[in-house]
């Protein structure tokens, strides 16, 4: 009976846990692409960079953000590809159009 109830624990522990969604597994790769933390919170009042993550016509886009700089416009997908490079029209459209979700990342 133990072993059973063990079982049955364990099952349901695994069972319930949410799988990973895609924009889950693009947030993770960029934050290691760009050497970043996960971050949760508040941005504090000091100077770093922030990772902003956006959707639009369900795609994923990353952008810097830093509460003390302007800094250069950077849009990337979650292949790091920067759409802002070149200016295109594309570029524009997207920041125009697209969904800011939050921060997901910090600088280390």
């Amino acid at each position: 009976m133990k072993y059973l109830i063990s079982f049955i624990t364990i099952t349901a522990i695994f069972c319930c846990t949410a799988p990973e969604t895609d924009s889950d597994i693009c947030i993770d790769d960029m934050l290691e692409r760009l050497d970043m933390e996960p971050y949760s919170g508040v941005i504090e009042s000091e100077c770093r960079n922030y990772l902003a993550w956006a959707t639009y016509d369900g795609n994923d886009y990353f952008m810097w953000d830093n509460p003390c700089a302007d800094i250069a416009l950077h849009l990337w997908d979650c292949d790091k590809i920067d759409l802002c490079q070149d200016s295109t029209m594309n570029c524009q459209q997207i920041i125009a159009d697209m969904t800011r979700q939050g921060i997901v990342g910090r600088s280390k």
